[in-house]
């Protein structure tokens, strides 16, 4: 992917707020930036949800425990983009708000 900027979402069994962090963020950003879902071990269908309702969000599944951090460093790692963001999955804040950063 060559978007100018990567969005981080790390994830631990948060199927039930993710999903409607990321409906929020597809409505600003659509698919012109690159989003990464780092999984800290999910078992409460987290990687299901995310790869049936969008099939272009990079997906990277952790077997060892990363913490936060170790999330947020792993996607790190994984992100094509020139600028690099990550954010919780609770929605906590919002995509029109993440927009200010990048004015």
């Amino acid at each position: 992917m060559n978007e100018e900027l990567s969005i981080i979402f790390p994830a631990l069994n948060e199927r039930v707020r993710l999903i409607p962090t990321l409906n929020d963020y597809y409505s600003v950003f659509g698919d012109s930036v690159e989003y990464i879902v780092v999984d800290n071990g999910s078992t409460d269908g987290t990687k299901e949800a995310v790869v049936q309702q969008f099939p272009h969000v990079t997906y990277i599944r952790s077997e060892v425990p990363l913490g936060k951090g170790g999330a947020v460093y792993e996607g790190f790692n994984h992100a094509t983009s020139d600028i690099i963001g990550f954010t919780d999955p609770d929605g906590a804040t919002l995509a029109v708000e993440f927009t200010k950063l990048l004015a």
